[in-house]
């Protein structure tokens, strides 16, 4: 009778045993206090939240957020940098004249004023065209870089004073600003183009 009571206690023990280690396995958390308390007094954590595939899932997980952010970033420079260049084209083409003369009264070479009046709007219509489509949109931002880099370069000059000739600032983007007012601008929107090079690259 005694074997018969022990042998019988074995298997209830094993039974529930292996049944809370079935439930263990689910993504559940922590088994309930109460629930192991009534079965054997003891608080374990569930296998779940042991087991190490759980670090590979949180990696993967903040992986996706990172491509996630990297994207929104990505598409806010996009959409900053063709809004800058589409008012920028479209403020010389619009008032093609007016663009001409300003342009006469930089410190530049008439032979390259002759150039830059057919280059730099299309220049500018050709990297809005590059930023909108994502498979060169890279060469957009690059295109972007190297301009804001020469017309940073072009204003710095002349917020030093190194010209024979004074240039007016209203051959700028934004005719009502000072150079050293404008020379911050572009160097902001050369940051930006930079910024969005790098996306472009990490992306």
């Amino acid at each position: 009778m005694s074997y018969l009571k022990s042998y019988v206690t074995t298997l209830w023990f094993k039974k529930n045993f292996i049944q809370l280690f079935l439930q263990s396995l689910q993504p559940s958390g922590f088994i309930s206090m109460g629930h192991l308390s009534h079965h054997f007094g003891i608080f374990v954590p569930s296998f779940w939240d042991i087991c190490p595939w759980r670090e590979g899932e949180r990696s993967r997980n903040f992986g996706l957020k990172f491509i996630a952010m990297i994207r929104i970033s990505l598409t806010v420079v996009t959409v900053l940098l063709a809004l800058l260049w589409s008012y920028a084209a479209l403020s010389k083409i619009l008032d093609f004249r007016r663009f001409k003369q300003d342009l006469k009264k930089q410190a530049l070479p008439a032979g390259l004023i002759r150039i830059l009046v057919w280059l730099l709007p299309l220049s500018e219509v050709g990297t809005v065209l590059l930023l909108l489509f994502p498979e060169v949109r890279f060469w957009g931002m690059v295109c972007s870089l190297f301009m804001m880099m020469l017309f940073t370069g072009y204003i710095a000059g002349a917020v030093g004073d190194i010209y024979v000739r004074y240039p007016c600032p209203c051959g700028g983007l934004f005719r009502n600003l000072s150079w050293s007012a404008h020379l911050k601008v572009n160097i902001v929107f050369t940051l930006i183009s930079l910024a969005g090079t790098v996306l472009e690259i990490v992306g």
